[in-house]
């Protein structure tokens, strides 16, 4: 039976005071006619520790019951208690006193070691006087090490900019290198070429009669001759040019496999745009994140040169149906980062490409095969936009508009609009009546013509990213090709382009705290030059995934 159940019987036998003794036999309550509330209070400060058990001693002051004379018992008890009370403050006179002696102890012996430790006036200055001396030396000693810093600061100046040459000549020597493959991959392909082999296999097959020589014949042989003879040569066609329409056939052919969501947001025509100068590419949409099916792969063989998988992971059943070996995932961090090693296992036969500096040192510390590269669109005009305005998409239910009051100061005038599409999946958080008349609030909704999106937020100075995550992150980069002040959380991929400060500013996004919003027209300026530079450092090095995705397995 529990402690509140033995109470209750002996209620019900009609006792009406108790006496509660610990397991020390110290006196720790008494009471009459408790309630179940008292008694609850009562058991629950047995903890093991102090107390451990009560002893109950119950007596009845009821007429009929036999129970002892409580009243005698209640007075010696309360004697107990005086004289319990005498002996404790017998006790703490006793230590308070012991205490005052070992106070008085301690005082004496600090007395004496003050007294130990000091001195004289001349051994004091003659200190002073090596620590003078002491000081200049160290002062000329930093002299000389501040010049020398100097040098090598100078030198290692030097050092990175014959390296930066040397990688601008050695990307520009690629570039030449691709070029004349690409030309000569063009004329082996060509018509003429085919025709010149066919002739010289002929003419190995053909031997004529020396006397037998027919003189349309022979004029015919020598036009031939002369027409193969002569030097072939066929400039690189662009892939916009009418006359690429002949060569499109020679290409090799590559699957494209990507999310669904992307053709509406059009996040990754950049890369599909690009992919399609190269290559024959069959462009398929991964629609099993909403329900729908994985496209069936079944139908690529090797006659294929690649698969490329962009933010979409096949099933396993249907990557068993592959005969290509060359297969390209393409993750994005807000999907794929801080995975553990068991997801990347199955990847170890992949080619990998990121956009994500983060996730690619991940990949590639488990020894996955990967390249990084840094995307950036072409910049647009230079747009400084209405000061102390303000754009914010809400993509995602947990960044809404109360998340985005907090980085503002109550003094700092500012007027907010949002864009009101949400991604598939998320819930849009309505602002409240107070934040639409303090911040100026204004929304849209969706744009038939991306054009018009870019406008709005052209007219705008700040723009704040949608997502704590990005995978590559086009709406804010689209926003600094303008010259916009980005405002975005400290993670990846915002935290890869954004310097703090410098072009754009982060913020923690759980320990959220109000920016100053200062110097924002030298942030713009820097972003900008940020982008173009960025944007020309991406048109050398995109060639890295041609190179990389035909890369011999």
């Amino acid at each position: 039976s529990t402690p509140l159940a033995v109470m209750n019987q002996l209620i019900e036998l009609g006792y009406d005071y108790y006496i509660f003794y610990d397991n020390f036999g110290l006196i720790r309550e008494i009471l009459h006619n408790p309630d179940q509330e008292t008694l609850k209070i009562l058991f629950g400060e047995i903890d093991f520790k102090n107390i451990f058990f009560y002893d109950i001693f119950a007596l009845s002051s009821q007429k009929n019951n036999k129970s002892l004379n409580y009243q005698i018992i209640i007075d010696e008890i309360r004697s107990y208690l005086k004289v319990f009370t005498q002996e404790f403050s017998k006790i703490q006179e006793t230590l308070k006193k012991q205490e005052s002696m070992s106070i008085k102890g301690l005082l004496d012996t600090i007395q004496s070691l003050v007294e130990s430790i000091k001195l004289k006036d001349s051994d004091i200055a003659s200190l002073n006087q090596s620590l003078f001396s002491l000081q200049n030396e160290l002062r000329l000693k930093d002299e000389i090490i501040n010049s020398k810093d100097s040098d090598i600061a100078t030198l290692r100046q030097t050092l990175i900019s014959l390296e930066n040459d040397l990688n601008q000549r050695n990307m520009l020597h690629k570039l030449e290198v691709e070029k004349l493959k690409s030309e000569i991959q063009q004329i082996l392909n060509s018509k003429t070429w085919k025709y010149r082999n066919r002739y010289l296999a002929a003419k190995k097959l053909v031997t004529l009669p020396i006397n037998y020589v027919r003189s349309g014949f022979d004029k015919f042989k020598q036009k031939f001759k002369k027409f193969f003879s002569r030097p072939i040569r066929l400039e690189l066609l662009k892939p916009t040019d009418e006359n690429y329409k002949h060569t499109k056939r020679s290409k090799p052919k590559v699957v494209y496999v990507g999310h669904s969501h992307h053709k509406i947001t059009k996040s990754t025509q950049f890369l599909l745009d690009y992919l399609s100068e190269f290559f024959d590419l069959i462009d398929l949409a991964d629609d099993s994140w909403k329900g729908g099916e994985y496209p069936d792969l079944s139908f690529i063989d090797g006659s294929y040169h690649s698969v490329i998988f962009f933010h979409s992971v096949p099933p396993i059943d249907t990557e068993e149906k592959i005969r290509c070996k060359n297969k390209i995932f393409i993750p994005m961090y807000d999907g794929f980062g801080n995975l553990e090693e068991n997801f990347w296992s199955r990847f170890r036969d992949y080619k990998i490409i990121n956009f994500s500096r983060k996730l690619h040192q991940e990949v590639t510390n488990l020894g996955l095969n990967s390249i990084y590269l840094q995307y950036f669109p072409k910049p647009n005009s230079f747009i400084k936009g209405e000061e102390n305005t303000v754009f914010f998409w809400q993509r995602h239910t947990h960044l809404n508009i109360n998340t985005i009051t907090q980085l503002f100061k109550p003094d700092q005038k500012i007027s907010i609009h949002i864009h009101t599409k949400v991604d598939p999946g998320q819930s849009y958080v309505a602002p409240n009546d107070d934040q639409i008349t303090k911040y100026h609030i204004t929304t849209s909704d969706w744009f038939e013509k991306k054009s018009d999106l870019l406008e709005l937020v052209a007219s705008k100075q700040i723009f704040v990213a949608p997502r704590e995550y990005e995978g590559i992150g086009q709406s804010f980069l689209e926003a600094m090709a303008m010259g916009k002040v980005v405002i975005a959380s400290d993670r990846p991929t915002m935290n890869e382009y954004i310097r703090h400060g410098e072009t754009g500013i982060l913020y923690d996004f759980h320990n959220i705290k109000p920016i100053d919003l200062e110097n924002l027209e030298k942030i713009q300026k820097n972003t900008y030059q940020f982008m173009c530079n960025g944007y020309d450092k991406w048109i050398k090095e995109r060639i890295k995934i041609i190179e990389f995705i035909n890369q011999e397995i």
